[in-house]
Parts: structure tokens; C-alpha cells; sequence
């Protein structure tokens, strides 16, 4: 089992480049099927940022 390493601070100047972040969901930014309350802050701070978050899975709908 893998360790979570914690963000660093981020500047708005260092994302004024970025438009998108998209990211694997099913075990890469969830802990036992569930979002950290570190992460939802996050997607907030990247939200006030500008900065659209696109969750992707590989998992079958159905």
C-alpha cells in the first residue's frame, strides 16, 4: 500500500498556464473508494484558480 505525500503549496502564478488537469480516479486520487477531504480542497482551490478538473475512469459502467 502506498503513502500519500502532501501537496505543496501552490501559487496561482505557477497554474497561470494550465487549463485542464485530468486524472485517474479508482485508486490514484481515491483511499478505500473515497475522496480525502484534502483532496476536495484542492479541487476548490483549483476551481478558484480557473482551473478545470476532468475525473476519468477505466472502469465499465455496467
Amino acid at each position: 500500500m502506498s503513502s500519500s505525500m502532501p501537496l505543496s503549496p501552490i501559487n496561482s502564478s505557477d497554474l497561470s498556464d494550465i487549463r485542464l488537469i485530468a486524472s485517474d480516479v479508482d485508486g490514484t486520487l481515491t483511499q478505500n473508494g473515497k475522496f480525502s477531504s484534502d483532496f476536495i480542497s484542492t479541487l476548490l482551490d483549483l476551481q478558484s484558480a480557473g482551473i478545470k478538473v476532468l475525473l476519468v475512469t477505466g472502469r465499465s459502467a455496467g
